[in-house]
């Protein structure tokens, strides 16, 4: 039984668990977690876990299908290359993403976002606000409804015509 265990990374060899790099807090019971060896080690769980608290992590190549996800908050984070497919994302607070800030020690003035790509997606009544949609194309989209700084852009493409 684990209950509100903190290990400090784990890495398994011959039957011997050994502290490493990373923190993980479990705060519910865990019957079942397998670590393979393989080139980076691999945690799988197995049975359900409320909560994982993973701080100067690499979780880079992880997968996670099937799982329920609600309230995670993710800070400070490299999520290139992240895809999500078939999620429920409704509430969903999505700000301050891009390349870091000037005030930001990562940040370079030369560095450019690589584009993002939505597909099939249900952003209905969604809000943007200060975002900078430069060069954005929208492709057979729904734009019922659609208005920018108060203008319905539906009415714009009718009278442009």
């Amino acid at each position: 039984m684990l209950t509100n265990t903190c290990f400090q990374g784990i890495i398994c060899r011959n039957n011997t668990l050994r502290l490493s790099v990373f923190r993980v807090h479990f705060q519910v019971l865990i019957a079942d977690i397998r670590i393979k060896q393989n080139a980076m080690n691999t945690i799988e769980i197995k049975e359900e876990c409320k909560v994982i608290i993973a701080k100067n992590a690499m979780l880079n190549n992880s997968d996670f299908f099937d799982v329920a996800m609600a309230n995670v908050k993710i800070v400070n984070a490299n999520l290139s290359d992240l895809e999500i497919e078939g999620a429920q994302l409704g509430g969903a607070y999505i700000h301050n993403i891009g390349m870091p800030p000037k005030d930001h020690p990562m940040h370079d003035p030369e560095a450019r976002q690589r584009p993002l790509c939505f597909e099939d997606c249900d952003l209905n009544c969604s809000t943007f606000t200060n975002c900078d949609l430069s060069g954005v194309e929208l492709t057979d989209c729904n734009i019922k409804g659609l208005k920018i700084n108060g203008i319905a852009i539906e009415d714009l493409i009718n009278n442009a015509r």
